[in-house]
């Protein structure tokens, strides 16, 4: 997951990336690490009415009840996240019709390793979802390797530093870090071959 950063200093590049957090983060951890539980207010809105705006007959994105809320929230011990790079947005359409990016509302100027779009993320996650304790459970940088790996090297420096940065000095609850390893990707991407 990116963490969508205001490709400006505007109001609306600033709404913009809330509502892509709440798109790509919200849209799963409400549900479970939220106060009162179900979907973000902002993707249950835009959903509902992008779904009546295509004349269906009810909303794509599903309805919970009230026991189903409450069976889900407080359901997880901890926040697992998966980050590489951080997307710059402004609001706007892009994508298929229909698809979560198009919901979203925003595009992606561009994406970028930002050590500091990822101190940023977990900030707003703790801020967010305050009580639970973050597990980075995927972090790295694809890089060719061979003999200087550099951008990978400077990759980690940047971003182990903004993490220690988020835990020390923001007092974010990061108990776990893993990076990619040799393994896995290895799968995805022929093997050995």
């Amino acid at each position: 997951m990116g963490g969508p950063e205001p490709a400006s200093n505007s109001t609306e590049d600033a709404e913009a990336s809330e509502r892509g957090r709440q798109f790509q983060v919200g849209i799963f951890a409400h549900p479970i690490f939220s106060a009162e539980g179900d979907y973000p207010a902002v993707v249950r809105q835009t959903m509902d009415a992008n779904s009546a705006a295509e004349g269906r007959p009810r909303s794509r994105l599903p309805f919970f009840t009230q026991e189903e809320v409450e069976y889900i929230r407080g359901s997880a011990d901890f926040i697992g996240l998966n980050h590489y790079s951080t997307e710059f947005v402004t609001s706007g359409v892009s994508g298929i019709s229909p698809s979560k990016s198009r919901d979203s509302g925003i595009v992606t100027s561009r994406n970028e390793a930002s050590p500091s779009g990822f101190r940023r993320l977990l900030n707003w996650i703790v801020n967010e979802y305050p009580g639970y304790p973050i597990i980075v459970t995927e972090n790295g940088w694809k890089d060719p390797g061979g003999r200087n790996d550099t951008d990978r090297i400077n990759y980690y420096i940047g971003f182990l530093g903004a993490l220690l940065e988020a835990v020390n000095t923001d007092e974010v609850p990061v108990i776990g870090y893993t990076t990619w390893s040799l393994m896995d990707n290895l799968e995805w991407n022929l093997g050995f071959t």
